[in-house]
């Protein structure tokens, strides 16, 4: 009479709980990709322009909102990015940006 379950709720029932997280929507990754290179070509050619723009995206894709977030905080600390564009970047980052 009770016949099969469905994957679907098997899938479920194992993957109770885990930790959300907020990471890049891959559907605006494109986007976000070239806003954020044209904010970086606003504070001059640095050598190291590509390796910012690609550690802020990874961080976002991999780990969470919030690795990025320290990341940014970090170059900014450093004073490798403005203050105004870090937190131009920081608003970036959470508009393109949903929970996982």
């Amino acid at each position: 009479m009770g016949g099969k379950r469905s994957f679907r709720s098997r899938h479920n029932e194992k993957n109770k709980g885990g930790k959300k997280r907020r990471l890049l929507d891959v559907g605006k990754s494109k986007y976000f990709r070239m806003d954020l290179d044209e904010m970086l070509d606003e504070i001059g050619t640095p050598e190291n322009k590509g390796t910012i723009s690609a550690n802020i995206q990874t961080k976002l894709m991999n780990q969470s909102f919030d690795g990025a977030s320290e990341y940014v905080e970090r170059l900014r600390n450093e004073s490798t990015l403005p203050d105004e564009l870090a937190e131009r970047i920081k608003k970036l980052m959470l508009r393109n940006s949903k929970w996982r």
